[in-house]
């Protein structure tokens, strides 16, 4: 089970995918997910990045459906994890 993120990460996220999902859905371009839905990596490994991206055109070659019910076979094409402040290190302060 992976540990849970703050609200300031779940505001981030939403804030982008929504955005990503509102610019995708008005140009038929294809699916945004969120932290729930698993890729099946080619080396078995099961990766659920925060916001992701599948283009229409991929979907239907693999024949995915909306009502899908098994993890996506392989990476999205747009992954995004938003990182934690204290992931990136010490913040520079100007003397």
């Amino acid at each position: 089970m992976s540990p849970k993120n703050n609200w300031y990460h779940g505001r981030i996220c939403l804030r982008l995918s929504a955005a990503l999902f509102n610019f995708s859905r008005a140009a038929q371009l294809g699916a945004v997910l969120d932290s729930s839905t698993g890729f099946w990596m080619f080396n078995r490994n099961c990766r659920a990045p925060d916001v992701s991206f599948v283009p229409k055109t991929r979907l239907n070659a693999l024949w995915i459906q909306t009502q899908e019910r098994r993890f996506f076979p392989g990476a999205p094409d747009l992954a995004v994890e938003i990182c934690s402040p204290n992931i990136l290190g010490p913040r520079l302060t100007s003397a």
